[in-house]
């Protein structure tokens, strides 16, 4: 490959993550606007926390979940994100660098236990299902049945950003970095604007020692960090 097309081409992938966050952005103003039309909107609120927790807007949300939840307290998936958003949560504060989060993560295991279990109950389809129980095992820190319970439905999954996701907080509660880090690349080839998947990248390639890779998914998560 020439310099020119190299450059062309890292400036496309530059173009590509920039058309992303532009649409993640557009995506929530838009859905702000529905729900300030209809605050009862279930579903607009569901859509809105998916986009903020992409984003990186936890708090956000949560709260969107949580509402959802409220507003139809039988919707499967509003569960079954809600308890991978609290997956997330466990491993953000356990890899946070330089900072004692232990409280933090205390928390966030207390909402995985109840989060994984209701959407276990409220599970729709195998898929869910399956990766609910892996949650739940997860929490137990049962990994070997963490994994097995995300084998039952490796071929359904596949080519699916949470089966990934999932995969990779399992192997990072193992301590397993190789593993974890392919996992969470093999997510952002799905979703290459997600917030939770570049901080957990950025923070494993530095403690394994990465420091270029880490600091490369540390600018691009300046890009999307919420305002």
């Amino acid at each position: 490959m020439s310099g020119g097309a190299h450059v062309g081409s890292m400036d496309a992938v530059r173009d590509f993550r920039a058309a992303l966050v532009t649409f993640a952005h557009e995506a929530r103003e838009s859905l702000t606007r529905a729900l300030r039309e209809d605050e009862e909107y279930a579903e607009a609120w569901f859509l809105k926390a998916l986009v903020d927790q992409r984003a990186g807007d936890l708090v956000e949300a949560e709260r969107g979940y949580r509402r959802a939840l409220e507003l139809n307290p039988s919707f499967a998936q509003a569960a079954f994100h809600r308890a991978l958003l609290h997956m997330v949560q466990v491993q953000l504060c356990a890899h946070t660098p330089y900072v004692d989060r232990s409280g933090d993560v205390r928390e966030a295991l207390t909402g995985l236990q109840k989060s994984a279990e209701e959407a276990q109950t409220l599970a729709q389809n195998s898929f869910d299902r399956w990766c609910s129980m892996a949650l739940g095992h997860l929490f137990a820190r049962r990994i070997g049945e963490a994994l097995e319970s995300l084998e039952k439905v490796r071929v359904e999954g596949s080519g699916q950003y949470v089966l990934h996701l999932v995969r990779a907080c399992i192997h990072l509660e193992n301590r397993d970095s190789e593993n974890g880090l392919k996992e969470l690349s093999a997510a952002l080839d799905l979703e290459p604007a997600s917030f939770e998947a570049l901080f957990l990248r950025s923070t494993s390639r530095l403690a394994a020692r990465d420091r270029q890779g880490a600091l490369e998914d540390a600018d691009r998560l300046l890009q999307l960090a919420p305002e």
